[in-house]
């Protein structure tokens, strides 16, 4: 969404990434609207804040699949569990395993609807689909 977005408006910017991004996020408004106090209500000033750790979840699955399974795919814990080791594992979860997997183990098309009604479909193969 950020390509598109990056793409589209050349205004927009993205601070997903950087060191301390959301401090950065809000110092860049609070300048925005202290220096658009008396705009134009026909053009005005929009701040859009989406939160991509949910929308767009970049969480690693590797380590999901791994606690889900209750066996380590790669070494963790600067090489305290290497690959093979148990991983304690929440037996109450087991029943969401078939739903879990249908959500994070599928690549598939996410759409994203402008309000002009134009949709635009991202693959998307990362994070929560």
């Amino acid at each position: 969404m950020a390509d598109y977005l990056l793409g589209q408006y050349d205004n927009f910017l993205q601070f997903a990434g950087q060191k301390d991004s959301a401090t950065r996020c809000a110092q860049i408004v609070q300048l925005l609207l202290a220096n658009h106090v008396d705009h134009d209500m026909s053009d005005p000033l929009v701040a859009v804040q989406l939160d991509a750790s949910n929308a767009f979840c970049s969480v690693s699955r590797h380590s999901q699949f791994d606690v889900l399974s209750g066996k380590a795919s790669r070494p963790y814990d600067d090489g305290r569990v290497q690959v093979g080791d148990e991983l304690p594992r929440p037996r109450t979860l087991d029943k969401y395993w078939g739903y879990f997997l249908s959500m994070q183990g599928n690549a598939s098309t996410m759409r994203f609807s402008e309000n002009q009604g134009v949709t635009h479909h991202l693959p998307c193969s990362k994070g929560g689909q």
